[in-house]
């Protein structure tokens, strides 16, 4: 059974977000900074949420086929317009996407990064017949973990 994580009220030492809390405020720039975990990707390609990403906090992209849903599109930066996984200089990239904000919710069990989710019980749940999309999760989660949703998330 999930439980939501101890939240300290202590403003100087609260290192877990509470359920609900506003992660980043993208929904003006509709931009999701990260790095390519694999392969490499142009400016105006489209891009996924790399699954395979393990890492809690750290949003990991690679490139979408023309078949499947995307998260985005690489935008341009003025450094650069190829991307490169496996190099540092290289591979952060920033994922232009159509969303709403980013909100820190409790994980109802094992779910992985770019996968659209929904709430049962108050937890995050994968979407299934009895469950409505409410977002994607960015951040991969196990029971009672907190982890970020990009809530009003519509694929590209």
């Amino acid at each position: 059974m999930p439980t939501l994580p101890t939240f300290s009220t202590d403003q100087f030492d609260n290192s877990t977000p509470a359920r609900g809390d506003l992660s980043m405020a993208i929904s003006q720039t509709r931009i999701l900074p990260g790095v390519l975990s694999s392969g490499s990707v142009t400016a105006g390609d489209r891009v996924k949420i790399d699954t395979a990403n393990s890492v809690p906090g750290l949003v990991a992209f690679v490139a979408a086929d023309d078949d499947e849903a995307a998260f985005g599109v690489v935008k341009r930066v003025a450094k650069q317009t190829t991307f490169t996984a496996g190099n540092e200089d290289t591979n952060k990239l920033e994922g232009a996407f159509s969303g709403g904000q980013c909100i820190w919710e409790a994980g109802g069990g094992t779910i992985a990064a770019g996968t659209p989710v929904a709430m049962s019980s108050g937890f995050l749940a994968v979407v299934d017949g009895s469950h409505v999309q409410m977002g994607l999760l960015i951040d991969p989660v196990v029971v009672s973990a907190m982890g970020r949703v990009i809530i009003g998330w519509t694929p590209a």
